[in-house]
């Protein structure tokens, strides 16, 4: 076989639980297999487990050329594998570049793949739109002997913010592949049709989607969902980004479980006529759950709620409308059971089950506007979510907070001061009293708090006295404790 003569890096974790139910996870380009550190141990609650790395990624031998890296050997390389662990059906978990490998796999060998879960499909997808930048893509990448300083760049781009942390791991993962081999891997994927290969494909497909992913263009993902791939199964992950399994690895992997079995217990059972009726008539997890329809949430200098531009008014004091909607936008989703314990944990279960789903149905029609036919409040049996464009003045400013904190020096200074600029008139958290809400805000004053004393202190320090009474006026407009000495630099 082609790729006996080079080793490929894996490794496999068997179920706690004996079943027959594996997963192999296939990373994204210029990536490698501990991408799926934080999912991994969660799949591995309820299936076999099986991760690699591609040729020349991680700890896997390159190919002996360049020009060796086509899909049927990149195909072989997954095989081999496949049959020296003696597996002959599995499921695939793939990540941008790894999902189009899958779907070379299966469209090779059709029996073997039982469901594919593909997380954010590779930016090539939309590279024909703009060919003329995609060849400026090739030549930056040609000015690097390797792929690391271009992903140190995509490093900021693949997670939120908060994942940070991840930044250095994501430039040592790319710092392992030529920028050939990348330019090369690029072209291959560029020359193939995704889109089409997931038309055509008669293994069922669930695709997951950061909706904040810069590597996704949002007009063509939303021409994607409403047109080539209409009636395809997927979820569209409010502020998230391109790793949905670093960013969101409890979503992700109850997402893929909660899609796996339905299949599979589909294929036991037989299909239900009445079940598949249902499902084209309402998918909970399909296209037509407001792709296009916009949330803009705010919750600083009061509560207002515009949907696709439209004010919504009334009923936000009732049944924890307005709670609930404000804890989903923060966090971008939650569990049924998680809104239960916040807002009816003193009630019996069943009841509290009850209460929710009258919450959950009175803040669906609340985001619903004249002529709408989509929902943009998507729940299924275990979780809820918001659909569409979601956008948050809270998290404006949390997002604002990370990128000033990065800064040094002056430009940090003057990040910090652009933020309290452009804060509302306060009071900055009025009309919203639960604790699942104010705790969140709580955590982001706190680093308010921290960034403006570090702002004083270093204008103080740099010898900007009349900056640093100006910015302590401002800033005590907005957090406690800086009043009185504000009045004295009166």
């Amino acid at each position: 076989m082609a790729n006996t003569n080079r080793t490929t890096y894996y490794e496999y974790q068997a179920c706690s639980t004996p079943t027959e139910d594996t997963l192999v996870l296939i990373h994204g380009l210029a990536a490698d297999s501990t991408m799926w550190d934080l999912v991994w141990p969660l799949l591995a609650q309820s299936f076999n487990v099986l991760r690699y790395d591609l040729p020349e990624h991680g700890k896997s031998d390159p190919a002996p050329s360049t020009q060796d890296l086509t899909w049927p050997y990149l195909i072989d390389d997954l095989h081999c594998l496949a049959e020296a662990l003696k597996i002959g059906r599995f499921h695939v978990v793939a990540h941008g570049f790894g999902g189009t490998l899958a779907l070379e796999y299966a469209r090779a060998y059709p029996e073997a793949v039982v469901t594919l879960s593909i997380i954010s499909l590779h930016a090539a997808v939309y590279f024909k739109a703009r060919p003329e930048v995609y060849d400026g893509l090739r030549a930056f990448i040609r000015g690097h002997k390797n792929a690391g300083p271009i992903g140190a760049h995509l490093a900021q781009m693949y997670c939120s913010p908060s994942m940070d942390a991840w930044a250095g791991r994501l430039y040592n993962m790319a710092d392992a592949v030529s920028a050939d081999s990348w330019i090369h891997f690029l072209d291959l994927i560029a020359n193939t049709p995704t889109v089409d290969l997931i038309k055509e494909s008669s293994t069922p497909i669930f695709m997951l989607f950061g909706r904040s992913d810069p590597l996704t263009p949002y007009e063509g993902l939303n021409h994607l969902l409403t047109h080539d791939l209409a009636g395809k199964r997927t979820l569209l992950v409010p502020n998230a980004s391109n790793c949905l399994h670093i960013e969101a690895p409890e979503l992700t992997a109850s997402a893929v479980h909660d899609y796996i079995k339905q299949v599979t217990n589909q294929q036991t059972n037989g299909s239900n006529p009445l079940v598949e009726l249902i499902h084209d008539l309402c998918d909970p997890l399909g296209v037509t759950d407001g792709g296009s329809g916009t949330i803009e949430l705010n919750c600083l200098g009061g509560f207002h709620v515009k949907v696709n531009g439209v004010s919504i008014l009334k009923g936000w004091n009732q049944r924890f409308a307005k709670e609930i909607l404000i804890y989903i936008a923060l966090h971008g989703s939650a569990a049924r059971d998680e809104l239960i314990d916040l807002l009816w944990n003193n009630a019996e279960l069943t009841q509290a089950r009850t209460q929710l789903r009258v919450a959950l149905s009175h803040l669906r029609k609340l985001l619903k506007v004249g002529g709408m036919d989509a929902d943009l409040l998507v729940a299924d049996h275990a979780h809820v979510r918001l659909a569409g464009t979601v956008t948050c003045d809270v998290l404006d400013v949390k997002r604002a907070i990370g990128q000033a904190s990065a800064l040094e020096g002056e430009e940090r200074a003057l990040a910090i001061e652009r933020i309290f600029d452009g804060l509302p008139v306060p009071p900055l958290f009025s009309g919203i009293y639960h604790d699942s809400v104010l705790s969140y805000w709580y955590g982001i004053e706190n680093k308010l708090q921290e960034l403006s004393r570090w702002c004083l202190d270093y204008y103080e320090c740099h010898g900007v006295g009349k900056e640093a009474a100006r910015f302590k006026k401002t800033v005590s407009r907005f957090l406690p404790g800086y009043e009185s000495e504000a009045s004295g630099d009166a």
